[in-house]
């Protein structure tokens, strides 16, 4: 059967001649990014394991696009959180 377009991709990225969907690969990507739902567990789950620096501090970017302006203090007091980590890790 062909392939889609994003299984070609992953499968270029993945060293791969191709891939299927339910495979698991290990790729090489051009940036990848959280938001701010996502960023406060992977900065926590970094600072856990003890890693403080990204891979590529170019190629990784955070965003507040869900709470940003925060709407009141829980949301001001995640996105001091994610200013503070990110900075911490150095992206």
């Amino acid at each position: 059967m062909a392939q889609t377009i994003t299984e070609k991709i992953i499968a270029r990225l993945a060293g791969r001649a191709s891939v299927r969907p339910g495979d698991f690969v290990e790729a090489s990507v051009d940036q990848t990014w959280s938001d701010d739902l996502g960023a406060p567990l992977t900065l926590d789950l970094l600072e856990q394991y003890g890693i403080d620096k990204v891979f590529d501090p170019e190629r990784v970017f955070i965003t507040s696009m869900v709470n940003a302006p925060a709407q009141n203090a829980h949301f001001a007091a995640v996105l001091r959180h994610i200013r503070t980590m990110a900075g911490k890790c150095r992206i």
